[in-house]
């Protein structure tokens, strides 16, 4: 897995405003990113961050009847902001 790259991704997230379904799929990727770094799993690793680039904002404008798009939930902002820092405090031998 590309350390700088997560990071690249995990930074743009914060900024996002997506729809709630859409938050929870970037909950669900975050936390597949965090099982898969405490276990060394540099493949899982790699597919969790590959869906998080995947489930970022829809560059089209809602239209009538969309869901409303919301800032990042607190609880997804701590788990992101934890991942940042131990993706950055990470020693590049490290990412395998």
């Amino acid at each position: 897995m590309d350390r700088e790259r997560a990071v690249t991704i995990l930074r743009a997230i914060s900024g996002y405003r997506l729809s709630e379904g859409r938050w929870a799929r970037v909950d669900r990727a975050l936390r597949a990113l965090d099982e898969a770094a405490s276990s060394g799993d540099q493949r899982a690793a790699a597919l969790a961050v590959r869906d998080l680039d995947l489930i970022g904002p829809v560059r089209l404008r809602n239209r009538h009847g969309d869901p409303p798009r919301r800032p990042i939930p607190e609880e997804t902002r701590e788990r992101l902001n934890r991942l940042v820092v131990e993706f950055e405090e990470r020693e590049p031998a490290e990412d395998g």
